[in-house]
């Protein structure tokens, strides 16, 4: 059984799939930490892509848009289609897997967040991930809210 996240880290995935922090940045984040605790981002990150609704043709999209190399096996994967079980494949794989399986994963949750936030007007504001999270005074509402037992 896996850890979530806290609010600042989940925060920090939803702000790096809305493009706010650069590849170096989350790579730094992601690699100085345990395994262990790279795997509990990525079943997070694997739980915020369900609940975007990944289309089938995301997958490979992702992998394309990703930058990685389509022989690498989490973009093998990922190209089978961009369903609970290919992500939780990828989720399973090597310790050495892990931050490309995070490139690859943020891409996608990237591609099917931004479609659904489009495509679904009712109902957003009631969901903090699909708000401006480069807005500091929404960030610090977000957290308040968190702290009060609110999201």
């Amino acid at each position: 059984m896996h850890n979530p996240l806290n609010i600042d880290e989940l925060i920090f995935l939803n702000q790096a799939a809305q493009g706010l922090h650069s590849l170096e940045k989350i790579d730094g984040w992601f690699l100085k930490q345990s395994s262990e605790y790279q795997r509990r981002v990525l079943v997070e990150l694997g739980n915020m892509i369900q609940h975007a609704r990944p289309l089938p043709e995301d997958g490979p999209q992702a992998v394309v848009e990703s930058g990685l190399k389509h022989s690498y096996t989490p973009c093998v994967l990922l190209s089978k289609g961009a369903n609970k079980m290919q992500i939780n494949r990828i989720v399973s794989l090597s310790n050495e897997e892990l931050n490309k399986s995070l490139h690859l994963l943020l891409k996608l949750f990237s591609i099917a967040d931004k479609r659904r936030r489009g495509a679904e007007t009712e109902g957003i504001e009631r969901h903090w991930w699909h708000q401006d999270l480069s807005n500091p005074s929404i960030i610090k509402s977000i957290r308040s809210r968190a702290t009060r037992g609110e999201i």
